[in-house]
């Protein structure tokens, strides 16, 4: 300490400096810039996570602030697993898990060797008509979907198509569980047959009328026919319901009633009068509760065929001239709600039938199927070799090369 204090004088009087005129330097606090660690988001807060990192069912993390995540997570897709829904292929499964097997796809019903046809279509049911290819031989035959399993409902010979087949059938249809159709005995010939049913349910066959029928229609639990009491002339539509198990006349005055179609309360059948019913024939739709009866195609020049209904509307071929078969006609429509009647097509068309807004009919002259949505009027040729169409919701069947298809529509068809 005296040291130190001998040489601080010393030094302050080698400089020519007193004590008093000297200022001590005093040490200054230096500020040094250290860098300051950032979080992936560009922010200082800890993260939990990384972006990109997984989370949720399906997502990942995002950004959302410079110091927070967010996770993205659309979840798990229709067939419960992460990323696109797989696109459908025609393999028997439902691919992209939308409860429908191969829409979209064309799909051969049966693999029989008789020449199929005549098919009709509810829900997860087909029925068609399966023909000896030179035989008399003629059998129903119902098909589930999308299993394909397949059972013969009438009385057969093995194999289906032997000539020995006992019956004749012809003309099915179906709504739910119930079906119907005409069988006749092969040899010799009847005149039409006994109108049979069949309950999908119980899987028993019944006969529900033994006179001379024809052309069945089926819809909750009733069946409409038409009955010939004489070779094409004064037939009438009778009424078969299940809930009483009672067939009654719907149609009873002198005219040629035939062609019949049931949906809910509203039947509709073409109507023959005067010296050439075949030709004058006009479409009757028939109330059922109420008797009442609207002829929805008055006006229209030549004569007119093959009606359908579904729900309050009303679609039939009107034919040209006075001759058959007429190759040249046009499809109309007519609403029982709007009292609107309207051309849908023309040319060489035949054999329509309507599911709600949808209309499918057959091609005369490429032998083809057109379905129209009469909601969008956009329509497409759903194949180019075909004939014979029907329709429920999105499912569409047809026959053709002596077989029968079935094809569920894609989302947006036609």
């Amino acid at each position: 300490m005296i040291r130190f204090a001998r040489w601080s004088a010393t030094l302050i009087a080698l400089m020519g400096c007193s004590r008093s005129t000297v200022d001590l330097v005093q040490p200054q606090a230096v500020k040094i810039d250290v860098p300051i660690s950032t979080n992936a988001c560009g922010g200082t807060a800890a993260l939990s996570a990384l972006p990109e990192d997984a989370c949720g069912t399906c997502g990942i993390y995002r950004c959302g602030t410079t110091n927070s995540l967010r996770c993205e997570d659309p979840g798990a897709n229709a067939c419960g697993r992460c990323g696109k829904v797989p696109e459908e292929e025609c393999n028997g499964r439902d691919d992209n898990c939308d409860g429908v097997i191969d829409e979209g796809c064309v799909r051969k019903l049966a693999s029989l060797p008789t020449w199929d046809s005549q098919p009709r279509v509810s829900g997860s049911h087909v029925v068609f008509r399966a023909g000896g290819a030179y035989t008399n031989a003629a059998d129903i035959v119902l098909v589930t979907l999308p299993s394909f399993d397949f059972e013969i409902l009438s009385p057969h010979a093995t194999p289906i198509d032997d000539p020995g087949d006992p019956s004749q059938e012809n003309a099915p249809d179906i709504d739910g569980d119930l079906v119907a159709w005409t069988t006749r005995q092969v040899d010799p010939f009847g005149e039409s047959g006994r109108l049979m049913g069949y309950d999908i349910s119980t899987k028993v066959t019944f006969e529900i009328s033994s006179m001379n029928t024809l052309a069945p229609a089926v819809n909750k639990g009733r069946v409409l026919f038409q009955v010939s009491p004489t070779r094409y002339a004064n037939d009438e539509v009778w009424l078969w319901e299940s809930a009483s198990g009672k067939t009654r006349k719907l149609t009873t005055n002198n005219s040629d009633d035939q062609a019949p179609d049931l949906s809910g309360e509203w039947a509709v059948y073409t109507r023959g009068t005067g010296s050439n019913p075949y030709f004058n024939r006009q479409i009757v739709a028939h109330n059922i509760a109420t008797d009442e009866t609207i002829v929805t195609s008055t006006g229209l020049p030549g004569w007119n065929a093959l009606p359908a209904i579904s729900g309050t509307r009303i679609v039939w071929r009107n034919e040209d001239g006075n001759q058959a078969p007429s190759y040249s006609g046009e499809i109309w429509m007519y609403d029982l709600l709007t009292k609107v009647r309207t051309k849908l097509a023309s040319g060489t068309v035949t054999m329509p039938r309507i599911s709600g807004t949808l209309v499918c009919w057959t091609q005369s002259n490429d032998y083809g199927i057109t379905l129209l949505d009469t909601a969008t009027s956009k329509s497409r040729a759903i194949t180019t070799v075909g004939s014979g169409c029907d329709i429920d919701a999105r499912k569409v069947v047809w026959g053709g090369n002596h077989d029968v298809y079935v094809r569920d529509l894609l989302t947006g068809e036609p």
